[in-house]
């Protein structure tokens, strides 16, 4: 008989140390940045040499790619002081790297047909080229109209161009 009180003790005390704890919310919610999130922000934008050349801006946009997935995207506004460039943001291991891809053809403001393309960082500088520190952005891209000028009756223009970008 006493056996049958210590196994009754025992299932009592395990349905009582078996129970289900139930979890509290953290008091202070984490916020994970996007990678694309540093990018963001309006930019003064400078030559390497501290003039001043022309105000930019970049935002997040979603869309839909070929195969009907959403993918977050951004739009340069002003870049270059020329035109407006979308690109699908790329994810890189060091998420501080803007890749802006390459654009050919794409349209400025007046109409006229550009080939735009981000170059990789410049071996010849100790700077960090398309890498954002702190709040600056050197970008370092390749734009030229070899292909339309011609036909578009404007002067031929090529440039391996380094801007400045400071977020405000």
């Amino acid at each position: 008989m006493r056996s049958l009180q210590y196994i009754s003790l025992f299932f009592i005390l395990l349905m009582f140390a078996c129970r289900k704890d139930c979890a509290l919310p953290p008091t202070n919610p984490v916020t994970v940045e996007q990678d694309w999130e540093k990018f963001l922000g309006n930019y003064a934008v400078y030559d390497t040499l501290g003039n001043f050349m022309y105000q930019m801006s970049i935002v997040h946009f979603s869309e839909i790619n070929d195969f009907g997935v959403e993918v977050d995207s951004i739009l340069i506004t002003n870049f270059a002081d020329t035109l407006d460039l979308a690109t699908k943001f790329k994810f890189k291991t060091d998420d501080r790297i803007l890749d802006i891809g390459v654009h050919h053809p794409i349209i400025d403001y007046n109409g006229k047909s550009w080939h735009v393309s981000g170059l990789s960082d410049d071996s010849n500088t100790s700077v960090l080229e398309n890498y954002i520190v702190n709040d600056t952005l050197v970008m370092y891209f390749k734009m030229t109209n070899i292909a339309y000028y011609i036909n578009e009756a404007v002067p031929y223009y090529f440039c391996e161009c380094k801007h400045v970008a400071v977020k405000q």
